[in-house]
């Protein structure tokens, strides 16, 4: 049994916090986000990779005429939805939703949101959404993984994709960042690309990205609610339109969701017409454990200074409901050398115990139920190069 943070020796690496405190009552108005998300089997003893979802894939092959045309078309259409439904009669299923007459007029689509680290974009798919989903950090980098975010309405179902900044690749796990980015803009309808009104121009590399997109693409001047006069942003708005040829560039202030409701106007209109992607009750693709494990990592960021929170990462080990109001998390914290290690514990385990109380709030809110949170900090060296634990970390694309 896990000891309670008070009474941890020095030489104990776990920080179990149990705090029989109530925790903090979801919004009246709707539901913890926690309960919406897939959920998993109790006993999974390993982090699994995130499915992709996937759109209907292009033909290779001509079709000797219009009707071999139209029967491949129907046959993608069906692998496409089998892949994403995951019904026990997927195609079945695919032919009655392809059928319906309620989807005639739905729109649908992939709305990919790229750019440089700390542009804003985590904020801003959390903003659109009404969500928070992605976690948010001054620190760049923050998000590792591309995440899907679902806007559903009576006749459209939006994709949003926050994607990781783009940077040059130092690690095996940056190369891993990017091949999430390139995926986003291969499979999108529309690309949403944010920078701020104080980026320094360095974007070239996402530029060279966006040449090669054959969709729509809007760019979005993000942080306008900073700016000293309006001409500011005029003039930021002149310089893009001269650097970069866009569908739409939109001024926007992501944190307090100015200029948000145009976009989203704009996004509608360029939608195709399409049945929904995911059932409409989902609010994302990924799993209750995932969240979990980034809800800690966005301690640790917080938490720590310099090299030691990038060289972190964490598993969720164990996730568990402990009844019907109790969750039991178990997640180890990887660092890669016994000097980060002890840092990331800290004097007699205190550093530890204040990741864990932060994250144990974030999560009760987060899920709707009591948490107890039991964290282990584990050496892993030179784990951000090594393709097969990354592979098995989710990182694989």
């Amino acid at each position: 049994m896990a000891q309670q943070p008070d009474q941890l020796p020095k030489a104990e690496v776990s920080n179990a916090d149990t705090s029989t405190s109530k925790p903090k009552a979801p919004k009246a108005a709707k539901a913890p986000i926690g309960a919406k998300l897939n959920s998993e089997p109790n006993d999974l003893s390993k982090p699994q990779p995130a499915p992709k979802a996937a759109k209907a894939p292009k033909a290779k092959k001509k079709a000797k005429d219009d009707d071999d045309l139209d029967l491949l078309a129907d046959l993608e259409f069906d692998l496409a939805a089998d892949q994403l439904i995951g019904d026990e009669n997927p195609t079945q299923s695919t032919l009655s939703i392809s059928a319906d007459p309620a989807f005639d007029n739905h729109k649908a689509g992939f709305v990919s949101i790229v750019g440089k680290p700390n542009a804003g974009k985590s904020t801003l798919m959390n903003q659109l959404i009404g969500e928070k989903l992605s976690i948010i950090t001054s620190r760049a980098q923050t998000t590792r993984h591309r995440i899907f975010g679902l806007l559903n309405g009576e006749d459209f179902q939006i994709v949003y994709s926050d994607t990781p900044g783009v940077i040059q690749p130092k690690y095996e796990l940056h190369r891993s960042m990017m091949r999430f980015v390139n995926a986003s803009l291969e499979d999108a309808d529309l690309v949403l690309f944010v920078t701020d009104l104080f980026e320094d121009f360095d974007e070239t590399d996402v530029i060279e990205k966006l040449k090669r997109v054959e969709v729509p693409v809007f760019l979005l001047i993000n942080k306008i609610d900073l700016a000293k006069t309006p001409d500011q942003v005029e003039e930021r708005i002149a310089i893009w339109k001269e650097r970069l040829q866009t569908e739409l560039v939109v001024p926007i202030s992501a944190l307090l969701g100015q200029g948000t409701a145009s976009l989203f106007d704009e996004i509608i209109k360029r939608l195709p017409n399409h049945p929904p992607y995911f059932p409409k009750e989902d609010l994302t693709d990924r799993s209750e454990r995932f969240f979990a494990s980034e809800i800690i990592r966005e301690k640790l960021l917080t938490n720590y200074r310099k090299e030691v929170p990038y060289s972190c990462e964490v598993i969720v080990q164990d996730f568990k409901e402990r009844g019907d109001d109790m969750l039991y998390i178990r997640a180890d914290i990887l660092v890669e050398r016994s000097s980060q290690r002890a840092i990331i514990i800290g004097h007699q385990g205190e550093a530890l115990k204040k990741v864990g109380v932060q994250a144990r709030a974030d999560m009760e809110t987060f899920f709707g139920k009591k948490v107890y949170l039991e964290t282990h900090v584990k050496v892993e060296p030179d784990w951000r190069n090594k393709a097969n634990k990354l592979k098995y970390f989710g990182y694989s694309s």
